[in-house]
């Protein structure tokens, strides 16, 4: 019973997807229930999908300072549930990346860590951003993992499910265990990989 609400949910979604989200012949699917914030501040590729109980909030003000945030997707990128990005820089996203349920993209904290700023409620504290994050092609971003800002991960690379990125991954590597597998080592780490199944 509710593998066919499910069905009937994503063909309702389907049906009734806003004409703000499918821009000229992009085609672009947010499935309900979800949270679209700023949404004049994203540019989205072709044949973009973001499933349910997602949170895209994109914040040109707030406690009233004023920011310039831009929010870039690619194409064919797809985003599964309870996906959340928040961002007053800067967030692109290549074409072709694939984002596991449960990641969080954020480019801002609130605060600094003075003794006086951390005096008051953290949600009142004025936003702060360390740089803008940039998400090259053909990445993969394991579930539960969080992205910070001020950072670049390369193209065609692999983040562990639970990470936190803190710097920059370089391409074609992995990141498991807060270690960056360097592209020279992917062949070593595939064999080690294989021990490990042949051992059980």
């Amino acid at each position: 019973m509710f593998r066919l609400y499910r069905i009937y949910r994503r063909v309702l979604a389907e049906i009734f997807a806003l004409d703000s989200y499918r821009l000229w012949s992009r085609k672009v699917l947010i499935y309900f229930p979800s949270v679209l914030i700023g949404e004049k501040h994203i540019n989205w590729g072709y044949n973009c999908r973001v499933l349910e109980r997602s949170r895209i909030e994109v914040f040109d003000s707030f406690n009233g300072d004023t920011f310039k945030p831009k929010v870039t997707f690619g194409n064919n990128v797809s985003i599964n549930y309870d996906f959340h990005l928040g961002c007053i820089n800067s967030v692109e996203v290549g074409d072709n990346v694939l984002i596991a349920s449960r990641v969080t993209i954020i480019d801002h904290n609130h605060g600094d860590t003075t003794l006086e700023t951390l005096e008051l409620s953290p949600s009142i504290r004025d936003l702060v951003s360390k740089g803008g994050i940039k998400i090259c092609r053909n990445v993969w971003l394991g579930e539960n993992c969080v992205v910070l800002g001020g950072v670049e991960i390369g193209e065609n690379s692999v983040i562990g499910a639970g990470e936190v990125v803190r710097s920059n991954i370089p391409a074609n590597s992995i990141f498991i265990n807060d270690t960056i597998i360097k592209p020279e080592k992917l062949h070593d780490f595939s064999m080690y990989l294989d021990g490990k199944k042949n051992k059980k």
